[in-house]
């Protein structure tokens, strides 16, 4: 596990928007945006903007918009999790190495990017496996999460980098499975104050 990005959340997350995320504020030890901003809608890449919104929340966790992304989210800590992403590799092949986060709860997201055919985020395309697309968010690195849901948190609800990479692209065939219509339940795009799961 790579150490978390920069001494401070304004650094980290600057460092997020020079790597090509566009980002916002969270409450501090939640997944959710501030009362009063539209959330995700207003997340930007502006170096003198996030320098702005961390100097009023120097706390904050920082959300990532995943527009142009797939993350494929494995809740590892959920039965059946492991067992869904092996399947999943076994019938659509391997996935590259790519850009990976550890959540504070221990589970894996598997950073992508888009190949052209837009994808939108879904629940459950298999036991313990979601994916955050078009429209959605997720928190990123340095980010920590305070309370575990019921789930045990792993290193004090720290989002670690687990692999520190760009993203690859998604490959085809996964590509196509994702982008198909009926897997799981479709995520429609996060309003302001939803949080993401994960």
């Amino acid at each position: 596990m790579t150490a978390p990005w920069g001494a401070t959340k304004l650094s980290a997350a600057l460092r997020w928007a020079e790597r090509g995320w566009k980002v916002f504020p969270l409450v501090p030890g939640t997944k959710v945006p501030y009362g009063g901003t539209r959330g995700h809608l207003d997340a930007t890449s502006d170096l003198a903007e996030i320098a702005r919104l961390w100097g009023l929340h120097p706390e904050a966790n920082i959300g990532g918009c995943t527009e142009d992304r797939v993350v494929i989210d494995a809740d590892l800590y959920k039965d059946g999790a492991q067992e869904s992403l092996q399947q999943l590799g076994q019938e659509l092949g391997p996935l590259p190495e790519t850009l990976t986060h550890q959540t504070g709860r221990g589970g894996l997201q598997y950073v992508f990017g888009q190949n052209g055919n837009p994808i939108e985020g879904r629940a459950n395309i298999r036991p313990g496996v979601d994916t955050r697309a078009n429209g959605n968010y997720i928190a990123l690195p340095p980010s920590i999460l305070d309370d575990g849901g019921g789930y045990p948190l792993i290193d004090g609800g720290l989002y670690q980098v687990a692999i520190d990479a760009e993203p690859a692209v998604i490959p085809e065939r996964w590509e196509s499975y994702l982008a198909a219509p009926g897997r799981g339940q479709r995520r429609p795009a996060d309003p302001g104050g939803s949080p993401p799961r994960g």
